[in-house]
């Protein structure tokens, strides 16, 4: 994983890697399965050949405020 990455930008790009290999391989199938631990915490599986397990921590999935949002 990338220094200053988050584990959501991780799961993404993961994702987007296997969809492109796929396409390019002509034939595939995934799953993705999603679950909630620990709290807040949520879990994505990725099976895709290989299974793929992140744990996204719940900030991670706070929407980000810009500064248009609190202009006023």
């Amino acid at each position: 994983m990338a220094i200053g990455s988050t584990q959501l930008e991780h799961a993404v790009q993961k994702v987007l890697e296997e969809l492109h290999e796929g396409l390019r391989h002509g034939f595939f199938e995934y799953r993705l399965v999603g679950e909630i631990v620990g709290g807040r915490k949520r879990q994505l599986i990725l099976e895709a050949g290989k299974k793929y397990k992140f744990t996204i921590p719940a900030e991670e999935l706070e929407p980000h405020k810009s500064s248009a949002d609190t202009d006023s």
